[in-house]
């Protein structure tokens, strides 16, 4: 297993088409831990999901406006971040897994992987800033006010009013 064969420069990787047992078996552990992860933390946060819904259904009297955006803050956080992993991620270990069975082997291809995923770990700082801002209360009230939403009030309740004669 050599460090830097490849031609990446950027940073101490290993050679990705090592073809020594040690190697193979090192960078195919590599593509099964990557793919490992990736259903393990999609099951965490399918699982933590159900769970937070299902607290929903379960104490409804108990869920205040705050806990109803405070959970969809979470959900749509936990889901953006796994999807942005997930989609990032994966191109990487399969032109791993493709590079060590011989099948389409392109420095190219290689080369978007790596760059997908590095952007992946840039992204998910980012997004985790954009779905801070996006619930955010001023940023709330505008987008409501741009919707022609109802500003004043709960949502929940109709935009007719019956008045008491």
């Amino acid at each position: 297993m050599g460090i830097n064969r490849y031609g990446f420069q950027s940073w101490c990787d290993f050679h990705w088409n090592d073809r020594s047992l040690g190697g193979r078996f090192f960078v195919l552990y590599f593509v099964f831990e990557g793919f490992a992860c990736m259903m393990v933390i999609l099951l965490c946060n399918v699982s933590a999901i159900y769970e937070l819904l299902s607290m929903k259904k379960v104490h409804p009297a108990e869920t205040s406006n705050k806990h109803k955006t405070e959970n969809a803050k979470f959900i749509m956080m936990m889901s953006a971040i796994s999807v942005v992993y997930i989609v990032f991620s994966t191109p990487l270990l399969i032109r791993l897994f493709c590079n060590q069975l011989g099948i389409n082997l392109s420095k190219q291809n290689d080369f978007v992987g790596i760059r997908l995923n590095i952007v992946n770990n840039m992204m998910n700082a980012h997004l985790l800033l954009f779905i801070q801002l996006l619930f955010h209360p001023k940023l709330r009230k505008k987008l409501n006010c741009c919707g022609n939403k109802k500003q004043d009030g709960d949502s929940n309740i109709p935009s007719t009013q019956v008045t008491n004669t």
